[in-house]
């Protein structure tokens, strides 16, 4: 017999073996990663609840449907006002199982997504999509649980009963991912553009080029904490409206409209994760225009550093249930209980030294740079701290840092345009501000520097009253004198 008809003949049976058993396997190990897929969003999202999931396997393909709400069931008052219903999509994912999903590309599994708005409001968003979804994705899962594919929103045109009319180009993009549970994921998104315009009231927003990159991961069983990078921009946003007429008086001109735009804007972000202790960045630059006021160039920095990643994931599951329960009807809410599961999170968070930061807000305004600038954390809190209020606490053992530097050239136009009368003794409250030292004069540029710590705050070095607890230096000491 001819060798060739022989191994020809072997290969044949083994794939006619795989696409008579394997298609079986693989759908039972894929409507596993399906519905455990669903389970970790309502894990991680309480507020999106399961009303009915149904999962019809066949030999090749399988169709997996879920009925999902959002928000809570609100009943109308005693005169029959108000209420409200929680809002329902259906999401259908028509899947292909391997070795050939589709006959397109090996594979575990190919999955075809759409998710659409059913209940009230469906007609008149089906009207608007033409009958198309609201978003519809394509998934290949591989044989090692990898995935990659593509997702995307239609285009959605129409007027709204008062007049408003809306033109969206939808948004598309790609993502992977490194298993079926998203718990690595690449992903780009972009969206061409936006316009919401209403002539009878004279409002215009505009919006251009939005693209956006990154990648994320959740490190070990973390549901609300992950790592990653993102970066992206917007070419750019307007918005102009009419001056409404009882406002007239305080524009600028009277009648004057009002034009806002923002150009090149562009923004990044990174989260880390360091032995339990969580940060993150966030910068943004561009350039504004509102009316004729022209700024060259704003800039935005801050982040959170030194946050105990195991009290946030905890703290953050035990508030996601709290505040996002459906209450029964009838039952009356506890405010301190209610509030209990975000001071358990701060309490955690503290001992860790938890800080927020804007490192820098600045801007360029005819050829001269301005910025300002704050830090807020904790330093040294013990168990025994925390036995004690939490603003007590934070007023013994916060750290507040502040910084601004203004040319004084923009508060001598902004004095000019807002009160020309009183702009003119601008001098002379400058002079006195910086005789108490309260005012740092350098140059062209009017700067001043806050600190408080351990209970003590200065102003550019000179001790200033503390809002809660009198004079700085002998805290406690404002009550005193009250009494």
């Amino acid at each position: 017999m001819n060798k060739g008809i022989v191994i020809g003949g072997g290969v044949a049976a083994v794939v006619v073996a795989a696409l008579a058993g394997g298609p079986a396997f693989i759908g039972g190990k894929v409507q596993g990663e399906v519905e455990g897929a669903y389970a970790r969003v309502f894990q991680q999202l309480p507020f999106i609840r399961v009303v009915e999931q149904t999962y019809a396997k066949g030999w090749m393909s399988a169709t997996h449907t879920a009925t999902i709400e959002v928000g809570c069931e609100i009943p109308a008052g005693p005169d029959g006002q108000g209420g409200s219903k929680p809002i329902r999509f259906s999401v259908t994912d028509r899947i292909q199982h391997g070795p050939l999903p589709g006959f397109s590309a090996a594979g575990l599994a190919r999955v075809q997504s759409e998710v659409r708005l059913v209940g009230q409001g469906q007609a008149e968003v089906d009207k608007a999509l033409g009958g198309q979804p609201l978003l519809t994705s394509t998934t290949l899962v591989s044989f090692g649980g990898s995935t990659k594919g593509t997702f995307s929103s239609p285009k959605v045109g129409f007027t709204a009963p008062d007049g408003t009319v809306l033109s969206w180009e939808g948004l598309a993009g790609t993502f992977s991912g490194s298993d079926y549970t998203g718990r690595s994921t690449v992903f780009e998104v972009k969206a061409p553009s936006l316009s919401v315009k209403n002539a009878k009231e004279g409002g215009e927003l505009t919006m251009s080029g939005l693209r956006f990159a990154g990648n994320t991961q959740r490190p070990g069983d973390y549901l609300f904490v992950s790592i990653g990078t993102s970066e992206g921009g917007i070419d750019s946003v307007t918005f102009k409206a009419d001056a409404p007429a009882g406002r007239a008086a305080a524009m600028p001109r009277s009648g004057q409209p009002v034009n806002v735009s923002l150009s090149a804007l562009k923004f990044k972000s990174e989260s880390t994760l360091d032995k339990d202790l969580a940060a993150s960045t966030v910068s943004m630059s561009g350039a504004m225009q509102v009316n004729d006021v022209k700024i060259d160039k704003l800039e935005f920095a801050g982040g959170m550093r030194r946050l105990h990643a195991p009290s946030y994931e905890k703290g953050m599951q035990a508030f996601m249930k709290q505040a996002y329960a459906c209450p029964k009807p009838g039952a009356k809410i506890d405010p301190e209980a209610a509030l209990a599961p975000m001071m358990e999170l701060v309490k955690g968070l503290l001992p860790h030294n938890p800080e927020y930061s804007m490192d820098k807000l600045g801007a360029s305004y005819k050829g001269k740079e301005g910025s300002i600038s704050y830090s807020v954390s904790t330093q040294g809190v013990t168990a025994e701290d925390l036995k004690a209020p939490p603003l007590m606490v934070f007023m013994s053992k916060g750290v507040v840092k502040a910084s601004a530097s203004l040319p004084l050239a923009w508060i001598e136009e902004a004095a000019a345009a807002i009160a020309p009368v009183q702009a003119q003794q601008l001098p002379m409250m400058l002079d006195q501000l910086s005789a108490q030292g309260l005012l740092k004069r350098e140059g062209d540029l009017l700067k001043a520097d806050f600190n408080l710590s351990a209970g003590q705050a200065t102003l550019n070095g000179q001790p200033v009253p503390l809002p809660f607890g009198g004079p700085a230096g002998a805290p406690g000491a404002g009550a005193a004198r009250g009494s």
